[in-house]
């Protein structure tokens, strides 16, 4: 026995009387128990804690005892190990009017867990609990609601609603989610500094989501001041609690050297942690930092694969990855045909990236009849979405003026300008190509020209690096230095642009 003397050998002594009573109340509690009392095996259960085996043996004699509250807390114990006497203890205490037991059971319907898949069932139960108290059962009634499920008819106002019963009522899960609401203005007033506070509510009584998405808010300063230190440890401590997502969100922190030193190795194990508790956009992380052999060692076969499994799951940024692989056959087989399934699916699902490559493809005609009106519209797709190379292509096509679309030179410089803008290396050495010639109805400006293929070098677009070097070469908008020009081009072609080798 460990004791910590205070008050000498007496306080010892009590101590030791006081551990010997209560073995000896634990005997009478056993042998209680096995004579069938109920109440005797709940008690022992409640004072197991180095066996959660044994814990689960006393909770399941009080259960069939007839202790309702056990049976609850059993099924609760058993979900993950034995979902089949999960959902019959559940259903014994929710029928017994335990209903939290509702929850429960409604949460094994709505999983299909070990029990038929009944999303219909599940809301009822969630509503019989909910409207009992149970304030767990009110946010998950807020889920089906604001989504239409079991049923339901979509209301965002009355999942608002609930979210605020829940989160009210001591379930911070009900913070987390109408912070979301806040956030997005959907079902209330859009107010990010009320979104923050719950998320802060949320975070402080332990959803871990909650931290995840407070994080989020800190690190972009929304509804208050930017706290990007805060940000990342919660980050950390919520990826520490099996939040997948904000594994993947800190893996990238890591590998961009964004609030934190750069670590590519710890970005690869952060983004490996992820993919393995099914956050598919850590998957399709890690499979291009080992795609470009990066934080790990290069494994095209191994990034396809993880390309595969996420768009298999329905992260739709796999899918896209997954095509440009199988349209240059890097480390599968060359498909073009697959490579436009892929993309196809992508973009139908919403991922603009996949809308560009699609359009590329009928640009080019790869796997599909060349199509260039369809391109267009693709191309057009992904640029409002924020995809800066779809903006980029689309000028492209504007510029030319083939296939149907009609050429637009001050429509390509205005798509070149806003895509160099956001930072799209390739727009960059393509206004810089205009503007040095002085096509499109632009005034040749050596210069700008020499300006834009800086900013495509610094970017790390190689070519615009190559052309700057033909530019400090020739002393053309800028001061002739064959120095710089000799280093550009070895910079271009260790970046894999094979001209600037043959030019050195």
């Amino acid at each position: 026995m460990i004791a910590i003397v205070v008050g000498g050998v007496a306080h010892v002594a009590r101590a030791q009387e006081g551990a010997a009573e209560a073995e000896r109340a634990i005997t009478l509690l056993e042998r209680a128990c096995e004579d069938d009392d109920a109440a005797a095996c709940e008690a022992l259960a409640d004072r197991e804690e180095s066996d959660p085996r044994q814990r689960i043996v006393w909770l399941g004699r009080a259960c069939e005892g007839g202790r309702l509250a056990a049976c609850e807390r059993w099924g609760a114990a058993l979900r993950e190990s034995d979902a089949e006497r999960a959902a019959s203890a559940f259903r014994r205490a929710c029928d017994g009017g335990v209903l939290p037991a509702c929850n429960g059971l409604g949460l094994m319907h709505e999983d299909g867990a070990g029990i038929a898949r009944d999303v219909e069932r599940a809301l009822a139960l969630f509503r019989r609990a909910c409207e009992g108290g149970v304030a767990l059962a009110c946010n998950n009634v807020g889920r089906f609601v604001e989504d239409g499920i079991g049923g339901a008819r979509a209301d965002a106002v009355a999942a608002a609603a609930l979210y605020q019963r829940a989160c009210e009522g001591g379930a911070p899960v009900g913070c987390n989610n109408l912070g979301l609401l806040h956030e997005e203005g959907r079902g209330v007033a859009q107010d990010p500094t009320r979104a923050r506070e719950l998320y802060e509510r949320a975070c402080e009584g332990g959803a871990m989501l909650g931290c995840y998405h407070l994080a989020i808010v800190l690190d972009e300063g929304r509804g208050g001041p930017r706290d990007a230190r805060r940000a990342t440890e919660l980050l950390t401590r919520s990826c520490s609690e099996e939040v997948a997502i904000a594994c993947t969100t800190l893996g990238a922190r890591f590998e961009a050297g964004r609030g934190v030193m750069q670590d590519l190795a710890q970005a690869s194990a952060l983004y490996s942690r992820a993919c393995n508790e099914e956050d598919r956009l850590g998957c399709v992380a890690l499979g291009s930092m080992m795609q470009d052999g990066r934080g790990v060692p290069r494994d095209l076969v191994g990034a396809a694969r993880l390309f595969a499994h996420a768009c298999d799951a329905g992260e739709l940024a796999g899918c896209t990855r997954l095509g440009l692989m199988h349209q240059s056959g890097e480390g599968v087989e060359e498909d073009a045909g697959r490579a436009v399934t892929l993309f196809r699916r992508a973009c139908e699902g919403g991922e603009l990236r996949g809308c560009n490559s699609l359009g590329f493809m009928f640009e080019r005609g790869l796997g599909v009849s060349t199509d260039a009106v369809r391109a267009r519209d693709l191309y057009a797709r992904a640029c409002d979405g924020g995809v800066l190379r779809g903006c980029s292509n689309l000028a492209v096509l504007h510029l030319r003026g083939e296939g149907g679309v009609p050429q637009d030179a001050a429509r390509a410089v205005a798509l070149f300008e806003r895509a160099c803008d956001g930072r799209n290396g390739l727009a960059c050495t393509n206004l810089g190509a205009l503007v040095e010639s002085g096509g499109a109805g632009i005034a040749a400006d050596p210069a700008r020209a020499a300006s834009l293929y800086r900013r495509a070098c610094e970017i790390g677009h190689a070519r615009g690096c190559a052309q700057l070097a033909e530019m400090l070469d020739a002393g053309r908008g800028v001061p002739r230095d064959a120095e710089r020009a000799s280093a550009l081009r070895a910079q271009a072609c260790g970046q894999g642009y094979e001209r600037a080798c043959v030019s050195r």
